[in-house]
């Protein structure tokens, strides 16, 4: 999915619009790995969560939330330790 934000310092000049990659697939693929194959993808979709304003994780990236403020609000909602919120290979993860 991409996000179209207005200009930015690093576009070409004369750009006008720039299109931005978001990693919804990294959030969900941490859904899945921390949260239960199952179970996680019911969070995202049924979990009101009133760190994002009342609204369920899915609402919260369907109107522009950034993925990783909708993963640590979710985490911290769940009560998933900071240790656990980067998946099993959060080593590689940090790395990039």
């Amino acid at each position: 999915m991409l996000i179209v934000v207005r200009g930015s310092d690093t576009a070409p000049r004369g750009t006008a619009w720039q299109a931005v990659p978001v990693r919804y697939s990294e959030f969900r693929e941490l859904v899945r790995e921390v949260l239960g194959p199952q179970v996680g993808p019911a969070l995202v979709r049924d979990q009101v969560l009133g760190a994002l304003g009342d609204r369920t994780a899915q609402e919260a990236l369907d109107e522009g939330v950034d993925p990783r403020v909708v993963w640590r609000a979710l985490c911290d909602a769940m009560g998933v330790p900071e240790h656990e919120r980067l998946g099993r290979d959060h080593a590689v993860r940090e790395r990039r």
